[in-house]
């Protein structure tokens, strides 16, 4: 399935820095959490960063319109006089075709140093046809919400090819978190309910860490039972975008 994302109409500025942060992590076989994200606000001309190698990525949310892209990125230029990297790498929301990713590539002489850290709306939509990246693409259910075929496709994988593909749908993902998740009191007392009353339900504001303790604690199941059936495991707030979606557009 080809993608036509416009990025700029279906994600906000927040949601849009993550997923340049994700592609480019796993673009480069990186592990989770190895570029350090900025609150909200400015941001000095760093949406991600990675200390190692004194990387930066930038992300440039826009309508498609590349004057206004290039004018903006003029203006980033001169912040990289002191934050010196020796990586710069633009994810934008704008289609680029050669011409223009040449004359970005000048712009950020000395911090650009390939066509290949110029990632723009073109790049990201064949990115996440490739199933490498394809568990971004579930992560960001903006994007597919108004895709039928995303979502039957997420179906298919839980209900009718059962729940070993399921796992393995997901398990690689579960797997990277869990290797840097902090095991707190919630964990354990969420395992204690579990093993007493095999159902859960957790609540509270967003960023707290909801589905990251989901996460962990379908992990722990699975490594005790990789035959675990986890029926249906959408996040509910997935199944609400895509039936308002429905309800919007066909009733």
């Amino acid at each position: 399935m080809k993608n036509n994302y416009d990025f700029h109409a279906l994600l906000d500025d927040v949601e849009f820095e993550a997923l340049a942060i994700d592609i480019v992590r796993v673009r480069e076989n990186l592990e989770p959490n190895v570029f350090r994200r900025y609150p909200k606000g400015r941001d000095g001309g760093i949406d991600g960063y990675r200390y190692s190698d004194n990387t930066i990525i930038q992300a440039k949310c826009y309508k498609n319109d590349f004057n206004i892209l290039k004018g903006n990125l003029k203006k980033e230029v001169l912040k990289l006089r002191n934050l010196k990297p020796s990586r710069y790498i633009l994810v934008t929301s704008v289609g680029l075709n050669k011409e223009q990713q040449r004359e970005i590539m000048d712009l950020f002489k000395g911090y650009i140093h390939s066509d290949k850290d110029i990632i723009g709306r073109i790049e990201l939509n064949e990115y996440l046809t490739d199933p490498k990246f394809s568990f971004i693409q579930i992560k960001y259910n903006n994007l597919w919400t108004p895709s039928t075929v995303v979502f039957e496709h997420i179906l298919e994988n839980i209900i009718l090819r059962g729940p070993n593909n399921f796992n393995q749908f997901h398990l690689n993902e579960m797997k990277n978190n869990v290797e840097y998740y902090i095991k707190t009191k919630a964990y354990h007392e969420s395992l204690d309910i579990m093993d007493s009353h095999n159902c859960l339900l957790v609540y509270g504001e967003p960023g707290i860490g909801k589905t990251m303790l989901g996460f962990n604690i379908a992990f722990h199941y699975l490594m005790q039972n990789e035959e675990l059936d986890l029926f249906l495991q959408i996040p509910l707030k997935m199944c609400i975008n895509f039936i308002a979606q429905i309800k919007s557009n066909y009733l």
